[in-house]
């Protein structure tokens, strides 16, 4: 009779391969969810056959994928910000004196008139 964690390590490569694809033609936070996912239910196996390497080899993956999932969690909705709640940031973080920012604004301003927010044109 096979074992559970046989078992796991055939799904677990079946479902790296579905994430690597899902990386890339679908979403990568679903591909990391998978990648994640799969890694964890092949782990049991390599730890019973003392495959230490593939192990490690796994934990360092499975790190990767925690951090990408966690900056998709916590940084991707910055970015999603409209330019009014982004100016509302720096006025309150920074103010309107900075050099810096206000040369930042100015070449994103620059690019306002090839921007397509939200599939309507800016011009």
């Amino acid at each position: 009779m096979i074992k559970i964690d046989s078992v796991g390590r055939i799904l677990g490569s079946f479902l790296i391969v579905t994430a690597y694809f899902t990386v890339l033609h679908i979403s990568a936070t679903l591909g990391a969810m998978m990648h994640l996912f799969a890694n964890v239910i092949s782990l049991p196996f390599f730890i019973r056959t003392k495959a230490y390497d593939v192990v490690i080899m796994l934990s360092f993956l499975m790190v990767i994928s925690l951090t990408t999932l966690f900056l998709r969690r916590l940084i991707m909705p910055l970015i999603n910000l409209s330019k009014e709640e982004l100016k509302k940031v720096e006025y309150y973080l920074l103010g309107d004196t900075d050099p810096l920012i206000v040369s930042v604004l100015e070449k994103i301003r620059s690019l306002d008139d090839v921007c397509e927010c939200n599939n309507t044109s800016t011009k």
